[in-house]
């Protein structure tokens, strides 16, 4: 038997249980620090069923004022993303706390066999599988 379904069976008015791993915050700054230029990062987010902590207020003001159960969200930039903004902080800071997911794109300048051109390489994170 699944842990979920041991939750249905012991209350069966309990909602959706989705069970994820917890991803270091350490170890996703890391791997989006990694990437010379950051150009995407998209999150999913699913709040909690409590709201103790004002650690994550502007996220989560923006989930409760729209009534939604999850928020789904990304930012691109082909130039490159500011990898210290708000939004990357606060989403990276959620995700570590079991609250979602986040995938980052981006490459690393790679120069080429010619010495007068520079190649981009991309690089997929999908910092979950952490």
């Amino acid at each position: 038997m699944r842990f979920e379904e041991l939750i249905y069976k012991a209350n069966i008015e309990i909602g959706e249980v989705i069970i994820k791993l917890i991803p270091i915050k350490d170890k996703i700054y890391e791997r989006i620090t990694e990437m010379d230029v950051l150009t995407k990062v998209e999150f999913d987010l699913i709040p909690p069923n409590f709201h103790g902590k004002d650690t994550f207020k502007s996220l989560d003001d923006i989930i409760q004022e729209s009534n939604a159960t999850r928020m789904k969200t990304s930012v691109e930039n082909q130039d490159g993303l500011n990898k210290n903004g708000l939004l990357i902080k606060e989403g990276v800071e959620k995700v570590s706390n079991a609250y979602g997911d986040v995938k980052a794109y981006g490459y690393n300048n790679v120069p080429s066999r010619s010495k007068r051109y520079r190649t981009k390489k991309i690089i997929q994170a999908l910092i979950r599988k952490i």
